[in-house]
Formats: structure tokens, sequence, C-alpha cells
């Protein structure tokens, strides 16, 4: 059985926000756990993956982002294509004030250039955002 999740990550001028997740939920160690991450949680019945991520980012960090803002980057498999991860990203102008749930220890903004210093961070998430801000940039040029 498969299953699916998504996820967004916020960026502006050549940043972006991550936080970092819980290890432990109710004693059970959490996927991912430690590791500086979108937004991100499992797809509900009826929802599709951009929902997902909206919904997700607001229950997490408390904001609402423009749906039109929000740009599919690319489907991840991990778990010998078990899972699906459904990665977004947000544009802004300007990062908005975050309240984190239970789920995070901590957020933080990071050059999207520089992101291989900061660990653990999955690799996946990792070329997918460097890709997008590759991309960006050359759209300027």
């Amino acid at each position: 059985m498969t299953s699916n999740c998504a996820g967004i990550c916020l960026v502006s001028k050549g940043l972006v926000l991550l936080s970092r997740r819980i290890e432990f939920l109710r004693g059970s160690p959490v996927e991912l756990g430690g590791y500086w991450s979108p937004f991100a949680g499992s797809i509900e019945k009826g929802e599709t993956p951009k929902d997902c991520a909206i919904r997700e980012l607001k229950e997490e960090s408390g904001f609402s982002v423009d749906p039109n803002k929000v740009i599919f980057q690319k489907v991840i498999k991990r778990k010998k294509g078990k899972v699906h991860f459904h990665f977004f990203i947000a544009e802004l102008d300007k990062f908005p004030k975050i309240k984190l749930d239970y789920e995070h220890t901590e957020f933080g903004l990071f050059r999207i250039d520089c992101l291989e210093t900061l660990s653990p961070l999955d690799n996946k998430v990792l070329k997918s955002l460097k890709r997008y801000y590759k991309n960006a940039i050359a759209k300027k040029s």
C-alpha cells in the first residue's frame, strides 16, 4: 500500500523557511524526527496534495498561504516507492510571523545556496530546493 503526504516550503529572496521536526510523539519515533523539513503531513481522504500542503502549513505554522502562490515541485518517493511526498514551494515577498505547533521544536531562515551545511536535511528536499533556486535565478537573468 502506498501512502501519500505533502509539504511546502516558503521562500523569499534566496532564503527558505524550514522547521525542525520533533523526534518522538507519545513515546514513538517520528519519521525524519530531528530533521529540518518543509511543513508537511499525510493527505486526508478527498484532499488534493496541494490542499494538504496548504492545510499542514496552517496547522503547523499558523500561516495561511494564497493557493495561487503555491507551486508544485516534484513527487519524492521514499521507502522503496511506498511513500510519495508531494513537494510544493510558495514564493513570498516577505516571511510571515510563525507560531509553531507541537510537531516542531524550532524554525529558521536559511540561505538556499548554503543548505549543504544544514544537517540533518533530507537530500531529496535539498536537491529540489537547489533546483528551484537555480531556475529562479535563471529566470531573472
